[in-house]
């Protein structure tokens, strides 16, 4: 779940995240971050028509800007796309030679 998600970045010391999706499962886990304490520092969002746009008051840009950014902790705001996200999160850091860590819901209950 969001909230148990959000719990275990509190549990490993972790204050700031992006978060992948500006859907309504975004909504969801930002609210759950932010009820752990853990700002929220920008959205990922893959649609470049919401790039320079703003969700919940956050700006909202691409993967690349965000690492650009310094980004490192991001958490994939999806149910359902949770593992998708996280891959493609991955996928790209890697492709420039960057380390960053994605938390996912990967189903029900569960969390990597």
């Amino acid at each position: 779940s969001p909230e148990r998600l959000a719990a275990k970045l509190a549990a490993r010391g972790l204050t700031s995240t992006a978060i992948c999706g500006s859907g309504s499962g975004g909504q969801v886990f930002l609210h759950a971050l932010r009820q752990q304490n853990i700002s929220v520092s920008c959205v990922v969002d893959r649609d470049e028509s919401k790039w320079g746009s703003t969700f919940e008051g956050l700006p909202v840009c691409a993967i690349d800007q965000a690492l650009h950014n310094g980004e490192r902790t991001f958490v994939a705001a999806s149910l359902i796309y949770g593992t998708e996200m996280k891959a493609r999160i991955e996928a790209r850091a890697r492709e420039l030679g960057l380390a960053v860590t994605v938390f996912a819901a990967l189903q029900p209950g569960v969390t990597s």
